[in-house]
């Protein structure tokens, strides 16, 4: 608040807080400062200047008066008091607060087009918001109390992340102040490579092998390698580049395989579970046969 007319400035420095309301002044300055804090819990208040020290006190004043009588001139003196200024402001307070909400992925990637439903029990606020361009949303002037946030619907190329998250709306906190980031996975795949008899497949035949005489595809090695160079969704992160082995598959008598990753590849997820590779990334791979034992058929 800025006193137009320059009085302010007479007043004397205070910064002070009366039921959750921080008033600030430096004397001098024509600008009162009012800032609501979280402890507030009235709309409606009427500010008394004399209450947080703004108040001009003269003190005791004399003053000469002259009393002219048969044209003898006598002199009076005599005391007087002003009254201190002061004055009051009605304020009309929003109990509100500001709230981002900000999605990326994995790698820190702003997302765009996510889908959030917003509500409260404290407020009764409900609503749908889509991130923008910049991967977030932007409520201001929300009432304070506690939110809850849901992804509904999730970006191209991404995990729906259902998780409720709850977070608090302070009076008088901004929105930039207030951020709760969600974080979207991308979806991965999983491989298992069985090698098998072409006629008897994996099964034990009648004399209790299950393969042909001496042949056997204990020892066959497939290897997997990345048919082009592969990125994550928002082609920020490399994980294979073009014909790069990514794992090894070596095979029992059973055609069972045991896995080796072989990619030196750390941003790339991935994983061994029992017989499967898992944790792939989406994108187009192929196996070859790399190895081939002496006693095959």
């Amino acid at each position: 608040m800025t006193d137009s007319d320059g009085h302010l400035k007479d007043y004397p420095t205070v910064n002070k807080i009366i039921d959750g309301i921080k008033f600030e002044h430096t004397k001098g300055s024509n600008d009162l400062y009012i800032t609501v804090t979280d402890t507030c819990k009235s709309e409606n208040y009427t500010f008394k200047s004399e209450n947080v020290g703004l108040r001009l006190h003269y003190g005791n004043s004399t003053s000469k008066v002259y009393i002219i009588d048969n044209n003898l001139q006598r002199t009076a003196y005599t005391n007087y008091y002003p009254v201190d200024p002061f004055f009051r402001l009605r304020l009309n307070i929003k109990l509100n607060g500001g709230l981002t909400v900000k999605k990326v992925n994995s790698n820190g990637d702003l997302l765009a087009g996510c889908t959030f439903r917003i509500w409260s029990e404290d407020t009764g606020y409900s609503n749908s918001k889509v991130t923008s361009t910049a991967g977030d949303i932007v409520l201001e002037d929300l009432k304070a109390g506690e939110y809850h946030v849901q992804e509904i619907s999730s970006a191209t190329g991404y995990l729906l992340n259902s998780t409720i998250y709850d977070v608090e709306v302070k009076v008088g906190e901004k929105a930039e102040a207030n951020i709760l980031t969600v974080t979207n996975e991308e979806p991965t795949g999983e491989l298992q490579i069985i090698k098998e008899d072409l006629d008897t497949g994996t099964s034990n035949r009648i004399d209790g092998t299950i393969h042909h005489g001496d042949a056997t595809v204990k020892g066959t090695v497939y290897t997997l390698y990345a048919s082009n160079d592969i990125y994550n969704e928002a082609n920020t992160v490399k994980y294979f580049s073009k014909d790069e082995p990514v794992a090894t598959f070596t095979f029992d008598e059973k055609g069972i395989a045991t896995i080796q990753i072989v990619s030196n590849s750390t941003n790339a997820k991935l994983s061994v579970n029992e017989n499967k590779l898992t944790g792939i990334p989406i994108g187009n791979f192929y196996a070859l046969e790399t190895t081939v034992p002496e006693r095959i058929y």
